[in-house]
C-alpha cells in the first residue's frame, strides 16, 4: 500500500538469503551490508557469560560510526530526491543499524539528541515481540540457550551514546561527521531537509 519505492538492508548477504525479504513489486531491493563476518566474530564470543552481549554491542556500534558511514550515507542520497520517495531501511532486529541510520537522519532534521534518545529507547516497548520472533533463530544459530541472549532484543542508551559522543567529539555535529567521512555535502543536507521537514 505504501508503493515502496526502495528497500535497503543493513543484514549481511548469507542472512539475507537465508531470511530474505518480501517485497512489493514496485520496490527496488539494495543490500548494504554494514558488518563482515570479521567484524562479528561470533565464534569467538561466550555469550553465556556475564557482560559479553554489552560489550559486543559496544564494540558494534563504534565500528558503524567510526568506519561504515558511506554506507549509510548511500541512503541518505535516496533522501535528496523526492522521486524516490518512500524508502524503508531494515536489519534484523532494527534497533541497531537502523538505529544509527535513524539517528543521522534526525539530527540532519535538526532534532534535538535528548529526543532522538528517547525514541531509540522506544524500543525497549518491543522488546517481547523481538525476543519471541527472533530469538530461537539467534539461539540455533550460535547454539546458546535464549536466555544467555536476552540482551540482544533491547537497547541501551549507553549504546547509542558511543555513536553521539564519537561524532560530536571528533566533529562537533552529524553533518560535519558525514561531510568529513562521505562524499555528502551541504547541498545534500539542505535538499534532505527540504524534502523532509514540513514547509
Amino acid at each position: 500500500a505504501l508503493r515502496l519505492k526502495h528497500v535497503f538492508d543493513f543484514r549481511n548477504k548469507s542472512k539475507s538469503q537465508r531470511q530474505a525479504d518480501r517485497l512489493p513489486k514496485t520496490a527496488q531491493y539494495h543490500l548494504l551490508p554494514i558488518f563482515t563476518s570479521a567484524d562479528m566474530g561470533l565464534d569467538h564470543k561466550d555469550f553465556t557469560q556475564p557482560g559479553v552481549v554489552d560489550e559486543f554491542m559496544r564494540h558494534i556500534y563504534k565500528i558503524q560510526t567510526e568506519d561504515r558511514a558511506q554506507c549509510f550515507a548511500e541512503v541518505l542520497k535516496y533522501l535528496t530526491e523526492p522521486s524516490e520517495f518512500p524508502i524503508l531501511y531494515h536489519c534484523t532486529n532494527g534497533k541497531d543499524r537502523t538505529g544509527f541510520m535513524t539517528y543521522l537522519i534526525l539530527s540532519i532534521l535538526g532534532v534535538p539528541e535528548d529526543v532522538i534518545m528517547s525514541d531509540y529507547t522506544l524500543t525497549n516497548l518491543t522488546f517481547d515481540e523481538s525476543y519471541n520472533l527472533l530469538g530461537n533463530i539467534m539461539s540455533e544459530e550460535l547454539g546458546i540457550e535464549n536466555y544467555h541472549l536476552w540482551e540482544f532484543y533491547g537497547v541501551k542508551p549507553d549504546w547509542l551514546r558511543i555513536s553521539m559522543d564519537y561524532v560530536n567529539s571528533n566533529f562537533g555535529n552529524v553533518e560535519t561527521y558525514l561531510m568529513e567521512k562521505t562524499d555528502l555535502r551541504e547541498k545534500d543536507f539542505k535538499k534532505i531537509q527540504d524534502n523532509l521537514l514540513a514547509k
